[in-house]
């Protein structure tokens, strides 16, 4: 369908000359979108058959698709706003059919707007969505790493991903993708990522026609939406309720299930080295599926199966006796763990970090069904395993970015930054960067933050020599006796230091892409009078630069326009130990003495947590504190508790809180309350959809017996705590303690 009036226009004042124009076109793209054939485009996007996109067709693209949301018949459009990168294209907002589009989606009380910033400011985009799931989740996603409508992604796995996301047809998809990527892309390797992926994202399925009634935060009891659009019945608010009910109810009846030993006398003599002939404690938990890894602050790294009826060690992760594991990673990419380890026996490297990916499979560890084999393998990993970088050697490092799977590496014998890829099959080398006068160095999703050794600032001084190059008269003075002059206010203001005004100590810092390494922005950061150029406090979340100065308050900068945002003297902020990110609630969390507190981007407190203090001051909240996407779960210390430090053997309890308003769902303490008849019929129900069979109960420990018949002690368990981890898929929570002991918590068999 071909407008009459304008089917040869190449600009947008020629599609529209007048209002009366806009009008009709509008009344045009309606007709349009309610037809089947024309519409096609803006709905399931371009085929590998149809010509390239001119005239009329190409200048009512963005606002036929958002006349398509409109119309419920796609749930996510993406509209380029501003054009950064490029002076000659007409910027996309001042498409007047495009900015009538825009306004009535505004005006739709169930359609979801998300900005989206390119990497340097050079792009806008608008992301527009039902605000139905999984469209409004996916929208957030979309705009938290900043894609652009007018960019063409990189990868086979952002083509796919954006492709699915914004609705177009699979073959469509795939047809792009092979035109641009290769004609083996994508992989099933990157298909399988991608499916992954948006599953975690959002667990709900999309359906067409999207309707105002499943839209996330709906109507609420005995009120009815704007625009008088029909009410939610009350039977489906319950049924979307149900399962935050049931999970909610489940966690209050959480009981012991399970304890899983990492050391066993009967292998301990066939282990060569003494630090493995002791118990350790437990340093991390990691899960994924039925494995559990167990890293202990040894070096050991166990690997179990949590089967429904019993567990059982397959072996160990570490390569072998003198491979002393550090740190651990899931990698969801492809599923492995990466471990950080040093080998025990390198005399000319000691200390040299290696790091390989394992598969997280159970065929890694398969040969291996005793810890106490006598094969020549003995129980360590069969797996071959990548090496993901080269060795580094102290003080050099390795840290991985989970959310944006990406590794950093600084290697100090060639004194180089190295991005690492970890969403490519190779772990492909992104780009270096010389770390010479570098002092630190934060990645995050979008950008990568180099803080530079400090310099001094003489601007006052600077201008004082300006007047100084004249003399009375306005001759200028001689060249050499300016330069004397100026050495000597130098050298008087390195004594009087900055409080005489004249010279600033500046921090110089360096904002690139984290995708490709570019050279965003350069800032200067002022030091405060009489303080140290040093950074107390400094974390990049998304846009924002979190920094606390010597001296100064704390402080929220925009990172590329170091624009201050917020500024709080608030004591929590003062003393914090540690930051945590919640990138999907746009808040951050932090940790002080025995404090947990939430925080927006205005340096304001939206929460603080109910009955919650926790265990320890500071020390190994990493490991004590873990954060899902629903819950907080924490080590907590009994409330009235005076002491700095826990006395010897003091037992402590599990908290798990909603991370956005504090409020305390429930506790796992060593003597669990009696649960009324309710929450007993919703733990049933809740057994019967969620969980495991009750029936498997054949042999090893099961679902509440052990320690119905007292073979395991809540209170033994909830001492001495070093680990915890609440595995959101099991509905399971996993501690350890300072003897290498974990213990397993689920829902007890009412």
């Amino acid at each position: 369908m071909t407008h009459p009036r304008h089917a040869a226009s190449g600009c947008w004042g020629s599609v529209v000359p007048c209002n009366a124009c806009v009008l009709e076109h509008c009344v045009w793209l309606k007709a349009v979108v309610a037809s089947t054939s024309p519409a096609a485009l803006w709905r399931d996007g371009t085929g590998p058959s149809d010509p390239p996109l001119q005239g009329l067709q190409y200048q009512t693209l963005a606002a036929g698709e958002v006349e398509s949301l409109l119309s419920r018949a796609r749930g996510l459009v993406m509209v380029q706003l501003v054009v950064g990168w490029d002076a000659g294209v007409p910027q996309p907002v001042y498409n007047p059919l495009l900015l009538h589009s825009l306004g009535r989606a505004l005006r739709d009380a169930d359609v979801s707007i998300f900005m989206s910033k390119a990497a340097g400011g050079l792009g806008l985009t608008a992301i527009l969505c039902a605000k139905a799931e999984p469209w409004r989740a996916w929208g957030a996603h979309l705009a938290g790493f900043g894609a652009q409508a007018a960019l063409v992604a990189d990868s086979a796995y952002y083509k796919l991903l954006i492709g699915r996301m914004l609705g177009y047809k699979e073959g469509h998809i795939h047809a792009h993708i092979q035109a641009t990527s290769g004609r083996l892309q994508p992989t099933p390797e990157v298909v399988a990522a991608v499916d992954k992926d948006m599953a975690k994202i959002s667990r709900k399925k999309p359906q067409l026609p999207w309707s105002a009634s499943s839209a996330a935060g709906g109507s609420k009891a005995g009120g009815s939406k704007a625009g008088g659009r029909k009410q939610q019945q009350p039977q489906q608010q319950q049924q979307q309720q149900l399962p935050r009910k049931l999970l909610e109810a489940s966690v209050q009846r959480f009981t012991l299930q399970a304890a899983i030993d990492t050391y066993d006398e009967g292998s301990s003599g066939g282990m060569a080295l003494p630090y493995m002939q002791r118990r350790s404690a437990v340093l991390e938990l990691l899960a994924h599926g039925q494995l559990l890894f167990v890293l202990t602050n040894s070096g050991l790294c166990s690997v179990h199966h949590m089967g429904v009826s019993r567990t059982r060690r397959l072996g160990y992760l570490n390569a072998g006796p003198h491979d002393v594991i550090r740190s651990i990673v899931f990698n969801e990419c492809d599923s492995s763990i990466l471990a950080v380890s040093f080998h025990s026996t390198d005399m000319a490297f000691p200390n040299q970090l290696h790091c390989r990916s394992v598969p997280a499979h159970s065929s890694s560890f398969t040969n291996n069904t005793s810890s106490s084999s006598s094969s020549s393998a003995g129980p360590w990993c069969i797996a071959a395993g990548m090496a993901i970088c080269e060795p580094v050697a102290f003080p050099g490092f390795v840290e991985f970015d989970e959310a944006a799977h990406r590794a950093l590496l600084l290697n100090v014998a060639t004194m180089q930054y190295k991005v690492y890829d970890l969403s490519s099959p190779s772990y492909s080398l992104l780009y270096c960067l010389p770390a010479a006068g570098v002092t630190d160095v934060k990645l995050g999703s979008s950008y990568l933050l180099l803080v530079r050794e400090a310099q001094r600032q003489q601007r006052q001084q600077q201008q004082q020599q300006q007047q100084q190059m004249k003399d009375g008269t306005g001759h200028l003075l001689l060249v050499r006796e300016a330069q004397q002059q100026q050495q000597q206010q130098q050298e008087e203001d390195e004594n009087k230091g900055d409080r005489c005004g004249v010279s600033t100590m500046v921090l110089p810092l360096q904002v690139l892409s984290a995708v490709n390494g570019m050279l965003l922005r350069r800032h200067e950061l002022a030091t405060p009078p009489g303080s140290q150029p040093t950074l107390e406090v400094l974390e990049l979340f998304g846009d924002n630069l979190l920094l606390k100065q010597p001296l100064a308050p704390f402080k929220i900068y925009n990172v590329l326009s170091l624009a201050l945002q917020a500024c709080s003297s608030h004591e929590s902020l003062s003393s914090v130990s540690s930051f945590l990110h919640l990138q999907q609630q746009q808040l951050f969390m932090t940790i002080s003495y025995h404090t947990l507190t939430t925080w927006n981007f205005k340096a304001q407190a939206v929460a603080t947590f109910e009955d919650h203090e926790l265990f320890y001051p500071d020390a190994r909240h990493d490991a004590l504190v873990y954060v899902s996407s629903d819950w907080v779960a924490s080590y907590c210390r009994p409330k009235g508790s005076s002491s700095l430090l826990p006395a010897a053997g003091a037992v402590g309890a599990i908290h798990l809180s909603s991370p956005a308003t504090g409020r305390l769902i429930a506790k796992v303490t060593a003597s669990q309350p009696a649960a009324d008849d309710s929450a007993e019929d919703a733990e049933t129900e809740l057994q019967q959809r969620l969980l495991v069979p009750q029936q498997q109960q054949q042999g090893g420990w099961t679902l509440g017996k052990a320690a119905a018949a007292g073979e395991l002690s809540a209170q033994t368990a909830l001492a001495d705590v070093t680990a915890l981890l609440y595995d959101e898929h099991q509905h399971v929570i996993y501690t350890g303690s300072t003897a290498g002991v974990v213990h397993k918590w689920a829902p007890g068999v009412s």
